[in-house]
């Protein structure tokens, strides 16, 4: 989905529905380097656990998806460090109960006028 009215590019946030407990992402942009390298060393934390991966090249993020909430919730808890920084995860949560109004620009082009 692409909400490109009259708002900066950069402004625009990412909409996700339907999230998961037992998906969640590692924006690259927290790497310097070969990012490949640093996803795979990111990958070595998760054991012997089958996992799917998830590349998502526009937001730059890779997704890790579990099969297991308490897999990925232990996973998730990990400290990891490349080059003395932590590494941050992106979780995405499910929407549940009742709709809420925005400030945002990005989501005002989608209420009725």
């Amino acid at each position: 989905m692409n909400l490109r009215a009259e708002t900066n590019p950069k402004a625009l946030k990412k909409i996700c529905f339907g999230g998961s407990d037992k998906k969640f992402g590692c924006g690259w942009g927290q790497f310097s380097g070969d990012i490949d390298a640093d996803i795979e060393y990111v990958l070595s934390f998760i054991g012997d656990i089958y996992t799917p991966i998830q590349d998502d090249a526009v937001a730059k993020t890779t997704y890790f998806i579990f099969y297991k909430v308490e897999q990925a919730i232990k996973f998730m808890k990990t400290p990891i460090f490349i080059n003395k920084r932590k590494v941050d995860f992106i979780r995405q949560q499910s929407w549940k109960g009742e709709p809420r109004s925005s400030q945002s620009q990005a989501l005002k082009i989608l209420a009725p006028q």
